[in-house]
């Protein structure tokens, strides 16, 4: 069975027109072949270790090679026990470096796919002519979405499943209209204490954890709705896979929301990370807030465009579009953290951003907009479209990190009798410190990496590296540093109690 799945591997890597959907099933498949190798070839029977005391027990061959009888018959016995023993281990070895080798075969050319689709040249959306025809087109997969949801409603079957499934559908519209408009009383009646206090590391606190509870609520509301969507099975084929993906499409637009009101926060007493003027800071909330719906803009244009209904005129049209206006987004929001970066300053108790790194953030968001609308405007549609969307979103995830790296700074200050101290402590640094190894999978994920490859590269960061006798593993030391860094917040907490 594995000597047929290889082989057919192997055949489609070399005839080389296998689509890119096929390729990661069939990396798949392997991957899972390849872990059951890896736990055979592992795997060692008490009764393989009982053979090997034995043989060992009959002490070594003698020099001069003659031995009685009894011993040497019994030394062939259980050395070839041994060996019946060891060959399922020693297949599977052979086996899992087979099934590790086409893995990494298909890796290579699902790469060389990416870098071939990203470097294709289509349609420049200057031509006009293009333009009738995406309207329509556009039009037209709406109205199927409308249509679906009728011919669905229409249909005896469905109606009845939908109408038995009223009680949870109910439920689910009730929770999410619950946890909209209330949720924001309940997070402030938590937080009433933190919040009402005069330690102003205690107010900030307060108000990031409650903008991030708002934040939660509202996604969880967008999951329950299509949740109720799906099911009701008002849908078809199409539909179904953005209700599935609703929260994901919808999670720019709400986290750049979130993002804006705590780096230009509306009143102008609160402390922020980024040192920008009054008018300024209206601006940049306006940008960060907007480039938010239209990075949810281009996702939802990826999934329609993989359910094939679009021309690659059609696809050229609105990708120029919707660069156009991130692009114009982008270049103003660099231009304003260029500039009053440098203009502007923030309170002294304010843990700032680095001016320069700010200058330069600034500089390298309005050139990636100027090249990724250039891209657009020629027909490299998708490299503008992942250069402009991977630079908003790597933006977007430094912001968030910039935000929380000072929630951190201000939890630890309120964990420690000595305010200034703890605000800067081990702790705090160790934390964000965390936050950002934590952050490099998804920094990865953003400019392209593909999953399969993080996994790969999980492994082998859990495998570690052997010294001598001894198995070094990061896992192991991350683990060490959680449990210091949990073992010195319970302290603080204690030493305050």
């Amino acid at each position: 069975r594995w000597a047929a799945t290889a082989n057919m591997a192997q055949d489609t890597l070399e005839a080389g027109t296998a689509s890119g959907a096929f390729l990661h099933e069939l990396r798949k498949q392997l991957a899972l072949r390849r872990s059951e190798f890896s736990e055979v070839q592992n795997f060692s029977p008490a009764r393989l270790a009982t053979l090997e005391e034995q043989l060992a027990a009959l002490g070594p061959v003698p020099e001069s090679g003659t031995e009685p009888v009894e011993i040497a018959e019994r030394r062939m016995i259980l050395a070839q026990e041994i060996k019946v023993l060891n060959a399922p281990r020693i297949r599977a070895k052979e086996a899992y470096k087979q099934a590790d080798g086409l893995i990494r075969e298909i890796d290579a050319a699902l790469s060389a796919k990416q870098t071939e689709n990203l470097l294709k040249l289509g349609p420049s959306p200057i031509d006009l002519r293009l333009w009738p025809e995406a309207v329509l087109q556009i039009t037209a997969k709406f109205q199927s979405f409308v249509g679906s949801v009728s011919t669905a409603w229409n249909t005896p079957v469905v109606r009845n499943k939908a109408r038995d499934q009223l009680p949870l559908i109910v439920t689910l519209l009730l929770a999410a209209g619950v946890l909209l408009t209330q949720g924001h009383r309940w997070l402030a009646r938590a937080l009433c204490r933190l919040s009402r206090s005069e330690d102003v590391y205690g107010v900030d606190l307060a108000r990031y954890l409650q903008a991030l509870g708002q934040l939660v609520s509202v996604m969880l509301c967008v999951f329950l709705l299509s949740r109720a969507w799906s099911v009701s099975r008002l849908y078809d084929l199409d539909l179904s896979v953005l209700l599935q993906a609703a929260t994901w499409i919808f999670a720019p637009l709400f986290i750049s929301r979130w993002l804006a009101s705590q780096l230009c926060p509306v009143d102008e007493t609160s402390r922020s990370a980024l040192s920008l003027s009054s008018g300024s800071g209206v601006q940049a909330r306006f940008l960060i807030r907007w480039l938010g719906v239209v990075v949810s803009a281009m996702i939802l244009m990826d999934y329609l465009r993989d359910m094939g209904d679009f021309s690659s005129g059609t696809a050229a049209v609105i990708v120029f579009v919707l660069v156009t206006i991130a692009g114009i987004g982008a270049f103003r929001l660099g231009g304003l953290l260029w500039r009053q970066s440098s203009t502007s300053q923030a309170a002294p108790e304010v843990a700032q951003v680095p001016h320069r790194f700010v200058v330069r953030l600034g500089q390298g968001l309005a050139v990636l907009a100027a090249i990724s609308i250039a891209l657009a405007a020629i027909g490299y549609s998708d490299l503008a479209v992942t250069l402009l969307r991977a630079g908003l979103l790597s933006t977007g995830l430094l912001g968030i990190l910039f935000v929380t790296f000072d929630a951190v700074r201000n939890a630890s200050a309120m964990l420690s009798s000595d305010r200034s101290a703890g605000h800067d402590s081990l702790a705090a640094v160790v934390v964000n410190a965390g936050l950002i190894v934590a952050s490099l999978p998804v920094f990865a994920l953003i400019i392209g990496v593909r999953t399969s490859e993080l996994t790969e590269l999980w492994s082998t960061f859990k495998s570690g590296v052997t010294l001598g006798e001894v198995q070094l593993s990061p896992g192991v030391v991350l683990q060490l540093i959680v449990v210091f860094v949990i073992g010195l917040l319970m302290t603080r907490l204690i030493q305050r109690t």
